[in-house]
């Protein structure tokens, strides 16, 4: 009677095991071509790829060799995934988070590596951003990344004035 018990469960145990994975589609908002800079103008910046490709705890980052030089605390990324709270986390081959990003109130997202300046990371734009009336952007929307990260460090809601839409980043006048 054991026998038999232990060998019907041993027999469950080989067809799960025979069973495939069911795999994690990425959320389709995400995947796709990033910005990663620093939150100050002339700051570093390059583009990276979270990928749709499945990778150990989540979806692959393809962090080009120019992204880890400019920003050394990615080095270890090898993996994306999305954390309570909306944030991004880039982590390591055992799952690590080696950053988290957290969304900000003008949209993108910023991290706060101990010992270093904040990385933000935001949907890659051209590298000359500007409005309609083309007017540059690019240093008005770092500066907003700049106060968010401010509010945030003194705990208070975001008071960045800028605004979204699908083909421009407009600022808001004082």
């Amino acid at each position: 009677m054991k026998l038999t018990m232990i060998l019907g469960l041993g027999a469950v145990l080989l067809a799960a095991l025979a069973l495939p994975a069911v795999a994690r589609e990425a959320p389709k908002d995400y995947a796709g071509k990033w910005t990663l800079s620093g939150v100050s103008e002339g700051d570093a910046a390059c583009t990276l790829t979270l990928t749709s490709e499945q990778a150990i705890g989540g979806w692959a980052v393809d962090l080009p060799r120019d992204c880890v030089d400019k920003f050394a605390v990615a080095e270890d990324a090898a993996a994306w995934t999305l954390v309570p709270g909306g944030a991004i986390a880039f982590i390591d081959p055992l799952r690590h988070v080696v950053l988290k990003f957290d969304p900000t109130a003008i949209g993108g997202y910023v991290a706060h590596p101990a010992g270093a300046e904040p990385i933000a990371l935001d949907r890659a734009r051209p590298h000359h951003l500007r409005d309609l009336a083309g007017r540059h952007l690019h240093g008005q929307h770092l500066a907003a990344h700049r106060a968010a990260r401010d509010d945030q460090a003194k705990g208070e809601p975001s008071t960045a004035t800028t605004t979204k839409t699908s083909t421009s980043i407009k600022v808001k006048p004082a």
